[in-house]
């Protein structure tokens, strides 16, 4: 009986040794690695094509004129979208310069973001991606605190650097320089935080790999080919723009 009993345990034990090894070496297996593709620019014509047709759309039956744009890399560095500007035909403050003056001499919030009289399209400067990230009504909050956060720099001898935008355009930071060189650090543009952009790429990293490694084979397969189909749709909807 002893013999027995200890034969059990034995056999349970390999159990679980090989249990392990085949559920470790799956995982590994399992892993789902992205090939990085270089995504193909959008030129500014394009892109500010769509930016007007997108805006005539949504916001009949309004005739907008567009100012200009501001471009804006991802955490990277790269490049990711085009913030186009515009506003109704016939509004006084007609340039991007105006604009600026008057938010130094707004005395509401009305008054700084224009809400009534200029509409933002942030669009996509890579093909691969969807065209519009986000449309709505004023200006937007970088273009409006782009001074004040000048100020706060220069007062600890820095400079403002290009500005970021996350995956959704829904946050924003503007590079901190130092005689013209990045520092690594970002402020945010909501509440004027610093962070470190290595600390932002490594939870953006962190994340990414906590998902894809949670897909099995077949998942990461289906996932890989939506990606491919999903890009070659979105350029195809690009190409309709000259």
């Amino acid at each position: 009986m002893k013999g027995l009993t200890i034969t059990l345990l034995v056999l349970i034990f390999l159990g679980l040794v090989v249990g392990g090894i085949f559920y470790f070496s799956n995982n590994l297996i399992n892993s789902c690695e992205l090939e990085e593709v270089q995504g193909t620019p959008v030129s500014i014509s394009q892109a500010q094509s769509f930016a007007l047709f997108r805006v005539t759309e949504n916001n009949k039956p309004y005739t907008w004129i567009p100012l200009g744009y501001l471009q804006s890399n991802d955490i990277n560095g790269e490049k990711n979208y085009y913030v186009f500007i515009f506003v109704k035909d016939g509004f006084n403050l007609n340039t991007l310069d105006k604009l600026k003056s008057n938010i130094l001499t707004a005395q509401s919030e009305e008054d700084k973001y224009q809400f009534n009289d200029v509409a933002t399209i942030v669009v996509s400067a890579i093909k691969e991606e969807k065209q519009l990230i986000r449309h709505f009504r004023g200006l937007p909050e970088y273009f409006v605190e782009e001074d004040n956060i000048e100020s706060l720099l220069t007062k600890n001898g820095e400079e403002r650097g290009n500005l970021i935008l996350d995956n959704q355009g829904t946050t924003a930071y503007f590079e901190i320089l130092s005689n013209s060189k990045n520092t690594g650090n970002l402020i945010r543009v909501s509440d004027k935080k610093i962070i470190s952009s290595k600390d932002l790429i490594d939870f953006k990293e962190a994340s990414e790999q906590r998902r894809l490694s949670a897909m099995s084979s077949t998942e990461c397969e289906q996932y890989k080919i939506a990606l491919q189909e999903a890009s070659q749709a979105h350029i195809a909807e690009w190409n309709k723009f000259s």
